[in-house]
């Protein structure tokens, strides 16, 4: 009887040692790492055996299904395959599960994200060409239509085509665009554009014709022109013409620089066409749209 009551206090004491220490190791009658609650060893220096997680059957990340609640902190190995979980470890944040694995790349120079609806980590294919040394790179682009080109009465035969004449608010150059900034880092640079716009002129009797010229301004500073003409024969119902521009720049100074194109009404004959205007870049009326489009490249070295 004495043994008895003996085993039961040794049991008690045993158990409020291990309370009190609140480390365990499972597997082996080793002492459990100082750091660890809970340490799983095998027996002896045996190192067959690894720890199984529980499996489960998860609904969907938002979904704490089988538990009643997210729990942060709670792993799981899940079982189904669904449109937004497959099987592997998963843990919890607190408001979802999330997978703890990294899928295998099918091949190499894939790019792992996280999917943005599951969290999920998965492998995409992204070609990112090579620039070698020498070559150009597209540091920029850019494309947009607008409708607010002018409406141009008057010749301006006067006016000359010399690079790097000025254009000012007074000048018979109107632009077809909002004026646009590009920045530039290199010396060794190439700006590429291509516009497209209408040419359109009320109707006249009488055969004639009017000239017109469109530009590229960097900075107010004429650096390229196009010439064309618009002919009547006298029985139009209206006179109207896609012009299309295209001019590469180079060598421009490092630093911010402000893009224009702009259009001029150079000369007409006869009085008729003198007093017709030209809708540039503008709709005529609308069953005749007449936006100007650009798009442009801006490369470096």
């Amino acid at each position: 009887m004495i043994d008895i009551y003996k085993i039961i206090i040794l049991n008690l004491l045993l158990c409020a040692y291990v309370q009190m220490n609140a480390q365990i190791t499972i597997g082996s009658t080793s002492v459990p790492n100082a750091n660890a609650m809970l340490e799983l060893r095998e027996q002896g220096t045996t190192t067959t055996k690894g720890l199984l997680l529980p499996r489960v059957e998860l609904v969907a990340p938002t979904n704490p299904s089988p538990l009643a609640v997210h729990i942060e902190g709670m792993v799981v190995y899940n079982t189904t395959t669904n449109a937004t979980l497959l099987p592997g470890l998963y843990q919890n944040n607190g408001s979802k599960w999330i997978s703890a694995e990294i899928p295998e790349g099918s091949s190499q120079g894939q790019f792992l994200v996280i999917d943005k609806e599951t969290l999920t980590p998965k492998w995409i294919t992204k070609i990112i060409p090579v620039v070698r040394n020498g070559e150009y790179k597209l540091i920029e682009v850019g494309a947009f239509t607008q409708d607010i080109g002018p409406v141009i009465s008057s010749n301006s035969g006067s006016d000359k085509y010399d690079e790097n004449f000025t254009k000012t608010t007074s000048s018979n150059w109107k632009s077809i665009i909002t004026p646009f900034t590009i920045k530039v880092n290199t010396s060794e640079n190439r700006l590429v554009l291509f516009i497209q716009t209408s040419i359109i002129q009320n109707q006249y009797g009488v055969a004639g014709w009017t000239s017109y010229a469109g530009g590229i301004f960097i900075d107010n500073l004429l650096k390229g022109v196009r010439v064309g003409t618009l002919n009547a024969t006298g029985n139009d119902a209206e006179l109207s013409k896609a012009e299309t521009l295209f001019f590469v720049i180079q060598g421009l100074q490092p630093g911010t620089h402000t893009i224009d194109i702009a259009f001029i009404r150079r000369n007409s004959s006869p009085n008729e066409a003198d007093n017709s205007p030209l809708y540039i870049g503008k709709s005529f009326n609308t069953n005749s749209p007449g936006a100007a489009s650009l798009s442009y490249q801006y490369y470096e070295k």
